[in-house]
This record gives C-alpha cells, sequence and structure tokens, in this order.
C-alpha cells in the first residue's frame, strides 16, 4: 500500500504474437524469461499489494505453476490480435475482490524497470489525485505532429493545419511517447471510463536506454542491454 491505498499489479502474457512467437517466456539472461524479470520486479515492489498474471497459452500456465506465480486463464476471445489492454484489465478485475484502489499494468515486453520510477510515480498519483500515469521518453521535436507532412493522393500536406503557423522550433510543445515500462490506473475510474486514455494522466519521463520487443532484432538487443543492466530480483 501507498498513502493507505491499495495496489494490484497485472502483468498480460498471452501466448501469441506474430512478431515474435511465445515471446513473454523467451530467456533473456541468466536463464531468466521476460515474464520472470516482470514478476521478479513486481515482487520487489514492497507496496504491491497483490499480483496477478493474465494468460491464455498452456505453455505459460505451465511456466506459472512451476514457478508458483499468481495467474488467472484469459478466454479465448480476449487472446486475439486486436483486443484492447482495457479489455484484458476488465477481465482480471471481474475475477478478483475487493477491488484494490489503483492497478498497475506491467508489459513482459519492456523488462528494464527501475523501481525507484514506480515508486515515485504511484506516490505522485495519489497525491495529485490523477486518474493514471504513463512511463514514456521524450521525443525529438524533429518528430513533432505539427511538422509531419502526409501524402494526400500524391501530394503533400501538414498532418496538422497548425503547423503553418510554426516558424521555429522554439514554438513546438515537448511530445512523448508511451513506452510500456509501466502504467498506474485508478481502478475505479478505468472502469468507469471503460478505455486506458483517463482523463487527468500524469506523467514520469524515463531517461536511460530502454527497449520494447516486437521483433527478433528488438529481442537481440534486449539481451545484450541485459547484461549491463541491473534488474530487481
Amino acid at each position: 500500500m501507498i498513502l493507505n491505498k491499495s495496489f494490484l499489479a497485472i502483468i498480460p502474457a498471452r501466448g501469441g504474437s506474430k512478431g515474435v512467437r511465445f515471446k513473454n517466456i523467451r530467456k533473456i539472461i541468466k536463464k531468466k524469461t521476460l515474464l520472470d524479470l516482470t514478476y521478479s520486479f513486481a515482487k520487489k515492489c514492497t507496496f504491491v499489494d497483490k499480483i496477478i498474471i493474465s494468460t491464455d497459452h498452456k505453455k505459460i500456465i505451465n511456466q506459472c505453476k512451476k514457478k508458483n506465480y499468481n495467474y488467472i486463464v484469459r478466454p479465448k476471445h480476449l487472446s486475439k490480435d486486436y483486443v484492447s489492454a482495457y479489455k484484458v484489465i476488465e477481465n482480471v478485475i471481474k475475477k478478483l475482490t475487493p477491488r484494490f484502489d489503483y492497478l498497475i499494468y506491467l508489459e513482459p515486453t519492456s523488462p528494464f524497470r527501475k523501481l525507484n520510477d514506480l515508486k515515485k510515480s504511484c506516490f505522485e498519483i495519489v497525491k495529485k489525485k490523477a486518474n493514471s500515469c504513463w512511463s514514456v521518453n521524450k521525443v525529438s521535436k524533429k518528430y513533432h505532429p505539427k511538422k509531419i507532412l502526409i501524402n494526400l493522393k500524391g501530394n503533400l500536406k501538414l498532418y496538422e493545419k497548425e503547423g503553418e503557423n510554426i516558424i521555429a522550433r522554439q514554438q513546438l510543445e515537448e511530445i512523448y511517447q508511451r513506452n510500456g515500462i509501466f502504467y498506474i490506473f485508478k481502478t475505479n475510474q478505468l472502469i468507469k471510463e471503460k478505455k486506458i486514455y483517463l482523463k487527468k494522466t500524469i506523467f514520469h519521463v524515463i531517461d536511460y536506454q530502454h527497449f520494447n520487443i516486437d521483433t527478433l532484432d528488438d529481442l537481440k538487443r534486449t539481451r545484450k542491454l541485459a547484461k549491463k543492466f541491473k534488474f530487481h530480483g
């Protein structure tokens, strides 16, 4: 708990993946898989009250049983390529009682996490009475939406018309992209809005090297970086 608020950690780990098959149980370092690294990290977070893995596949279920990981079996209709994170989270929440005040969503495919970043963000979301907090990294203003061009029937057009008024980069706002290292949601608000894009979302900037694994090349780079990164657990 943090400031008398309870926290649930959800780890999504389905079996199917078009980019890297069974990537959640691929070994990364010292015989530990992406799932192992994520679960170990969550266990080190003493403020987390419960950890649940959401999975659909027998291979991952067997790994959970072997290593004594808490898990629930995800229905097949929630294990397809175009199922939203909200639907996965909702399925877990409905199966647990009582309801936790906040939930932390930890994707195994972004394994480079630092405990202090998550802990600080959990304090922030409670103190600021925010509805969610996302880990992000800064994006160069070179790629700002107001400078991006799109192809419209063979002709170039600004993605955002406001870009016509931009003369210098100093006029551009800072922009960020989510990195999947962690998401924190106020449970009741998440259920109310039925999506992860909640009103009053704050953010925490990650300033160290990390990878989000979508391809085999990402997996190779992750294994290389893993040799230098200090994992928890």
